[in-house]
């Protein structure tokens, strides 16, 4: 009996698999207790106060401006934080934080002026939000360790309307109104690409 449990499991993960289901993600993990001392490179202290903050994306040449109240070395409270790479002005994140961490809804802006708005938990988006782009055009949906899944609605700038697959296929509405269908290339922290089938 177990056997036969065990095959059938097997059989329903491999069919679930192959029709393009993602992989169940875990929740964000707390990272535990703010780095003081410079060891983890995913907490980063602000130079001028101070002040660690948790990033969960570490990259070499980075340092950040902690805007807001300092509890005990650690940011904390609403504030910004503005994020520089090779002293050039990189990101900014406008919102709640709590133990040097964002956590709640909370906006991020990149240096090409985009906007996302979505929930955060130790760090990572999590949660539904949406990209605006610079452009005019808009991603909204499901993020799950700050990246879309799953069913997503995209805007273009010229009011292409497309509901669908994350990196895959799904219905368009052009600007005149004809329904097509088409399909959407996301990658993490890019805008997205439509092809619309003809």
């Amino acid at each position: 009996m177990l056997k036969r449990l065990v095959i059938v499991a097997a059989v329903a993960a491999a069919a679930a698999s192959s029709m393009g289901a993602l992989p169940a993600l875990a929740a964000p993990k707390d990272p535990g207790k703010p780095d003081m001392y410079g060891n983890d490179p995913h907490w980063v202290k602000d130079v001028l106060y101070k002040c660690v903050v948790y990033t969960s994306r570490p990259e070499p040449n980075m340092f950040v401006r902690w805007y807001g109240k300092c509890v005990d070395g650690v940011a904390d409270g609403r504030g910004q934080m503005v994020w520089y790479r090779n002293n050039q002005y990189a990101a900014k994140y406008d919102g709640p934080v709590v133990r040097g961490m964002r956590q709640g809804r909370g906006d991020y802006w990149t240096p090409a002026g985009d906007r996302f708005s979505v929930t955060w938990v130790f760090g990572v988006a999590d949660g539904q939000g949406e990209w605006r782009y610079k452009d005019g055009a808009s991603l909204s949906g499901t993020f799950r360790e700050g990246e879309a899944r799953g069913h997503v609605t995209y805007v273009t700038a010229d009011k292409t309307w497309y509901g669908g697959d994350v990196n895959g296929g799904g219905e368009v509405k052009l600007p005149d109104g004809r329904m097509t269908t088409g399909k959407l290339s996301y990658t993490a922290w890019r805008q997205p690409v439509l092809t619309i089938d003809k």
